[in-house]
């Protein structure tokens, strides 16, 4: 670059005020500066000294910019704003003054005005979107059919233009482009699935299909989000929440976390979320698309039984490099995504977390950590409040705990040819934690760690063959290993007691499929999926007060699947897909058949109709451990359905099957936006141990059961300029079915019939700001009510009130299962984005800072019990212990854009 002189002051001394005059003479003179200059073929960068040295003008700029250009240059008293345009503009750049004689030179930017109409009768096309393919830019057209755009004028990028119910048009940016350009659009009834409809957030969009497609790189400010987390984004739709507000326990509909599918650029994904499902793996600057399923799930997929997440990373080939560097109060992390020449790019990132230790701690982490490893509220169930003088005895600990995290993501894309496209994809992380505490009179130590790893490869190639035809091969990888250990000593260098936990699961995955378009109408699809899955587990116990227990299970499986599709639309108002997947899986000896059928109709230009219906298995599934619980948070390990039965029982571990019904409509004019589903869910053979709340203090058996679902989703937006208000309400009932623990079905644990959302967002550029309240039912919970005595010997009576005659034991009496429901949940959070543009050599960016649970409210989380004999009368009380969601929770987070 070259460097602009600094001004001396050191001739002469004179008063400040003078040299202030001076400069702005200098600055007001320089408007009618005029410039004679004269020469042959010459390179730009010795013009430009030349102007410097005679007319007192300094240039900045990058030296590779200029790129040996070289011009013949005639001016006579030329105004300087002429001169350099009459200079630059041939070789696509400009000069845009900084304050006085200060210039820095740029590629030139050039507006881009397309009129965009429909082809048969000339009628503007109202908000079609223009893409740039080749970019993160693009824009919407608007009442008028008209987009405006700005592009880089040696920039060569393929625009897409699209519009609902139209064939796409492509149009190239090329050089001495004309400012303005109209676009006609043919009719195309097929073209329905491509229009999206802006949802709750300008980045999140809704098919007509009913599939919600989200965009990290263009999300807009969400309440309680210093950036666009991957997963807590996606809980931003009605109907996706997390029931222990973590980014991976998602509850659709009622459904478990675990009978959620997410795939990474096609990669299974068994573990979605670091710091014990705190934060997303996901690095949101290398995610370009995310769709997500919640009405149905397309048959091509397999592994869920609740919906889908498909997780996209970008597939074209950028213009030049691009690079994200990101920090927040719990992690770094860094993109790089560089084309190498036309036909190759790849895209690398890595994330790395700040330790959670005493060296350093950040009001994020802190908050974290009290919801994970600290307790709550204690009191006698009957009595009240415990006081804390009569805990005095108890040993103080103390404690020390490491936590760290990492990510590594990578894509290689190759595109040999306009028909062909490879790409490599892959993925790790890992969590890494160990605690360790010792008794103030050091007589008690325990020690923890707990270990998890994730790794996936795939390769993908597709190509079309013709206008008719296309194909797709994908293979992929995915490895889960978890390791946790705990050990307790009595004494040091005494083992008391150690627990080793071991879970692995590999799938390798195989799938095929083609893609016809059959008519102008109509489009076939078909394909074939192998699976070949292995899992194992161990629980490894030895103690110096019992006999030592070892647990294991080892299962293999091949699944093997053909799915068929028809895609029919018919002008602009019909949408419809059957579809149906077969599914053998030869160790089980079941062979399943599983229809699938959405269908959708345009009823006016405003407001349409939806419907699905499917079924859906799943061979995986995670089983909740309490002995695993290193945290607060119920742990899980993956276990794969077979006929060898649970670890420590006999019961067989089946597939489970779900069927899902959806009615609904949406309505979408002059801002507003409704949307409404109604919906009923039935899933069979549920593990009972993952339908109850951790910590519920009752020995629940294993059992196998079914759960239902019926409720609504409903979503009103509207805007109001730079304002923008929605809110969501969900009305369900969930109930579960166990005949061996119930006679009658009760409410599940994921049943909060009343959930509430909005949502206030206000855009003053450079500025967006969201504020936003939550409002759900309680958690069900089984309550305790009282005690029940237990003699050693029934045939002889006992006084149990007695202290003296006390020959037994206690335990606790329960009420009904999930009889009773923890406090009604609220909060409210707020996040302010401050959005920058890219300057001269410089770099755009955003600044992101959150609150969480603004007025700090003390939402209860878990409630269970234990016995104490809290007034040393040798009768035990029952203390009910409580621990609570977060609580006020500051996030701050920087993203710069190279």
């Amino acid at each position: 670059m070259k460097h602009v002189p600094s001004l001396s002051l050191n001739r002469k001394p004179f008063p400040y005020f003078c040299l202030l005059i001076l400069l702005l003479g200098s600055s007001l003179g320089l408007q009618a500066q005029q410039i004679t200059y004269q020469t042959a073929k010459k390179p730009l960068e010795e013009i430009l000294n030349d102007i410097s040295d005679s007319y007192q003008l300094y240039f900045s700029y990058s030296p590779e910019l200029l790129n040996s250009y070289e011009a013949s240059m005639y001016a006579n008293n030329q105004a300087i704003e002429d001169f350099l345009y009459d200079l630059l503009n041939p070789f696509d750049l400009q000069a845009k003054r900084s304050k006085g004689n200060y210039f820095y030179i740029q590629k030139a930017r050039r507006k881009l005005s397309i009129h965009i109409k429909d082809n048969d009768n000339d009628e503007a096309l109202a908000y079609a979107i223009v893409r740039s393919l080749n970019s993160r830019r693009g824009a919407y057209a608007d009442e008028n059919g008209i987009a405006q755009m700005e592009y880089d004028a040696r920039e060569d990028s393929l625009l897409q233009i699209n519009h609902i119910g139209y064939i796409n048009r492509y149009i190239r940016i090329q050089d001495k482009m004309p400012e303005s350009l109209t676009i006609r659009l043919e009719a195309d009834s097929v073209g329905l699935e491509e229009v999206l409809i802006e949802y709750n957030n300008e980045a999140i969009t809704l098919s007509e299909g009913a599939q919600f497609i989200l965009n990290p790189g263009n999300m807009k400010v969400l309440p309680g989000l210093a950036e666009a987390d991957v997963l807590l984004s996606v809980q931003s739709l009605p109907g996706i929440e997390s029931n222990d507000e973590t980014a991976s326990g998602i509850n659709i509909r009622g459904g478990g976390s675990d009978e959620l599918m997410v795939y990474w650029d096609r990669i299974p994904i068994y573990k979605q979320a670091h710091f014990f499902g705190t934060l997303t793996t996901f690095i949101p600057s290398t995610v370009e698309k995310i769709s997500a399923f919640k009405n149905y799930i397309p048959a091509q997929y397999t592994g869920a039984t609740s919906g889908l997440l498909e997780i996209s990373l970008p597939d074209s080939i950028p213009d030049k490099p691009h690079a994200v560097v990101n920090a927040n109060f719990t992690h770094a992390d860094l993109m790089l995504h560089v084309p190498l020449k036309e036909k190759f790019a790849f895209l690398l990132a890595g994330r790395l977390s700040f330790h959670d230790n005493d060296l350093f701690d950040t009001p994020t982490f802190s908050a974290h950590r009290n919801k994970l490893f600290s307790g709550s509220r204690q009191e006698d169930l009957f009595q009240g409040i415990i006081d804390e003088d009569e805990e005095e005895d108890i040993p103080v600990f103390r404690d020390q705990t490491s936590l760290s995290y990492r990510d590594l993501n990578g894509k290689l894309v190759f595109t040999p040819t306009a028909k062909d496209y490879l790409s490599l994809s892959f993925m790790q992380n890992s969590d890494r934690f160990n605690f360790n505490a010792a008794s103030n009179e050091s007589s008690i130590l325990a020690e923890r760690s707990h270990n998890v790893e994730f790794r996936g490869a795939n390769f993908f190639y597709s190509r079309t063959w013709n206008s008719r035809w296309k194909s797709q091969v994908s293979l992929s990888q995915a490895s889960y290993s978890l390791n946790n250990e705990d050990l307790g000593i009595f004494e040091e260098g005494t083992e008391r007691n150690k627990i080793t936990i071991l879970n692995t699961l590999d799938n390798t995955e195989a799938k095929i499929s083609v893609d016809y378009q059959a008519s102008q109408r109509g489009t076939f699809s078909a394909g074939y999926q192998y699976n070949s899955y292995s899992n194992f587990f161990e629980f490894d116990e030895t103690s110096t007060f019992g006999d030592p227990v070892l647990d294991t299970l080892e299962a293999a499986e091949i699944a093997q699947g053909i799915f068929l599709s028809y895609h029919y639309s018919w002008q602009d108002k019909i949408d419809f897909q059957p579809q149906i997947r077969i599914d053998r899986i030869p160790g089980l000896d079941e062979t399943l058949v599983n229809p699938v059928i959405s269908f959708h109709y345009k009823i006016s230009p405003d407001i349409w109709f939806k419907s699905s219906y499917g079924q859906y298995i799943q061979l995986i599934r995670s089983l909740r451990q309490g002995d695993l619980d290193v945290s607060n948070v119920s742990e899980s390990v993956w276990l794969l359905a077979e006929g060898s039965g649970v670890p420590g029982s006999e019961e067989e571990l089946p597939i489970i099957e779900s069927r899902q019904l959806s009615v609904g409509g949406l309505f979408k004019k002059k801002g507003w936006l409704i949307d409404l589903d109604f919906y009923w869910k039935e899933t069979e053979d549920l593990s009972s141990i993952n339908q109850f709340n951790r910590n519920n203090s009752m020995d629940i058996d294993f059992a196998l059961g079914s759960a239902s679902a019926i409720g609504l989703d409903f979503m009103l937006k509207k805007k109001f300029g730079r304002y923008q208000s929605w809110m969501s309400y969900s009305l369900s009932k969930v109930r579960n079915t166990f005949a061996d623990l119930n006679d009658n079905p009760f409410p599940s644990s994921f049943d909060r019939p009343h959930q509430f959302r909005w949502v206030h967002n206000l855009y003053l550029a450079p500025f967006e700001i969201s504020l936003g309240w939550i409002l759900k039912s309680g958690t069900p919970y089984t309550r305790a009510e009282g005690l029940t005595f237990f003699p050693d010997d029934p045939d002889e009576p006992v006084d149990p009130n007695d202290p003296d005659d006390i020959d037994g034991f206690y335990e606790i009496k329960f009420g009904p299962i999930n009889g009773a429901r923890l406090p009604i949940y609220h909060r409210l959070d707020l996040s302010v984005w401050y959005k920058f543009e890219k300057r001269m050599g410089g770099f755009s960016g955003q600044i992101g800072f959150s609150l969480q649970n603004v007025y700090n409210r003390e939402n209860v989380w878990q409630r269970f019990y234990f016995l104490d004999d809290v007034d040393d009368d040798q009768r035990p009380e029952i203390i009910e212990e409580e621990r609570n969601f977060l609580g006020f929770t500051p996030n701050l987070s920087v993203r710069l854009n190279f």
